[in-house]
């Protein structure tokens, strides 16, 4: 559990999901939560939504509100908001950067002696099914990483990897849900389309994906042996959907790259 005052620098889907998250579960106030937009309809909201929440469009009074930090805007915008708040930060700092391409080296460099976290918090933490990852730069504390890696434990399950292997877990975990989607929508839509009800079938074919996923899980097993259980029924043109898969990884990878490459430029 997070007691603590946390900054939000940037209130986009996935920053609203970890207040939300707090809020509710974490049972911590909006009142110990500050965020920063430049959007004033975006702030007005979050008032509406967060009552008690703090708002406002300047960055550094999210750094004096909180000594914990977590910038959620666009991986361009990042440099240009750590400078902007790096007068007004300590060493008793930290910032923790949900920008999916934005390297250790280059927030510990924009940072000066604040210490810097790399997390990646991916859409179904909204329900404490996240698979999330965090990498600490070196002058994050024993006691800070403790307290974000407790923070993570709120939105499912977590993994601390090195920095080099981040934009490799991004490409899975922070686009993995777009790839799944589509499948329980396919299996929906079949089913639908025999006259089965769409609540009926959203659950059904939801809960068929969950299944899928709890038995690798629990039982241990790989995929291609569990997928023997029913081999009689298996009629997926499995190298279609392997080569499906495998480009949209490649292609989320080559658009990490262009992101980290535009943000060091």
């Amino acid at each position: 559990m997070w007691t603590d005052r946390l900054g939000f620098i940037g209130v986009g889907n996935i920053a609203e999901v970890i207040m939300d998250r707090l809020v509710t579960v974490g049972s911590l106030p909006p009142s110990h939560m500050f965020a920063c937009d430049i959007l004033a309809s975006r702030r007005a909201y979050l008032r509406e939504h967060f009552q008690g929440l703090h708002t406002s469009e300047d960055p550094r009074e999210a750094a004096q509100f909180a000594q914990c930090v977590i910038i959620g805007t666009p991986a361009s915008a990042v440099p240009s908001v750590i400078r902007e708040i790096r007068p007004v930060l300590t060493p008793n700092h930290v910032l923790v950067c949900l920008a999916t391409s934005v390297p250790l080296a280059q927030l510990e460099k924009l940072a000066g002696e604040t210490g810097v976290v790399r997390a990646l918090v991916n859409t179904p933490s909204l329900v404490g099914e996240g698979m999330n990852l965090v990498s600490y730069g070196g002058r994050v504390s024993p006691d800070y990483r403790r307290r974000i890696g407790r923070l993570l434990d709120m939105f499912g399950r977590k993994f601390e990897v090195s920095d080099t292997q981040m934009d490799f877990w991004c490409a899975i975990c922070a686009a993995g849900p777009t790839y799944v989607f589509p499948v329980i929508q396919a299996l929906a839509s079949a089913a639908m389309a025999r006259g089965i009800g769409h609540e009926q079938a959203m659950i059904g074919a939801s809960q068929v994906v969950l299944g899928a996923a709890r038995m690798v899980q629990q039982t241990g097993k790989d995929p291609v042996e569990l997928e023997r259980l029913s081999d009689s029924l298996r009629t997926l043109r499995e190298d279609e959907v392997h080569k499906l898969y495998s480009d949209a990884y490649e292609e989320t990878l080559r658009k990490l790259k262009e992101a980290t490459f535009s943000v060091a430029s």
